[in-house]
């Protein structure tokens, strides 16, 4: 039987980089998701810039950009005919399956 100090519940990107962190400190961390991974989701694969920042401060910077992470400037919106150009602030998308 183990005993854990910490178990988070959730693998998304909260969850993942809590685990990391913790299990940094030394704790004997479980994390727990209720779904194999990859899956397919419309969201998730997109990093704005406080996300990126967070991932900065623990390290993990230079590994999203490693997975082959693109750019994001802006967002482009069409229907019926008609389209808008969104700027967005800097951010990177990188997909889930890397």
């Amino acid at each position: 039987m183990n005993t854990w100090d910490a178990i988070v519940i959730g693998a998304g990107p909260a969850g993942s980089l809590s685990a990391c962190l913790l299990a940094r400190e030394g704790l004997a961390v479980l994390l727990v998701e209720r779904r194999a991974f990859p899956r397919r989701k419309v969201c998730g694969g997109c990093l704005n810039a406080r996300a990126l920042a967070s991932l900065e401060r623990a390290g993990l910077g230079p590994r999203v950009r490693a997975l082959g992470a693109m750019p994001i400037h802006g967002l482009r919106v069409h229907q019926r005919g008609r389209s808008a150009v969104l700027e967005l602030p800097p951010g990177l998308a990188v997909s889930r399956y890397a």
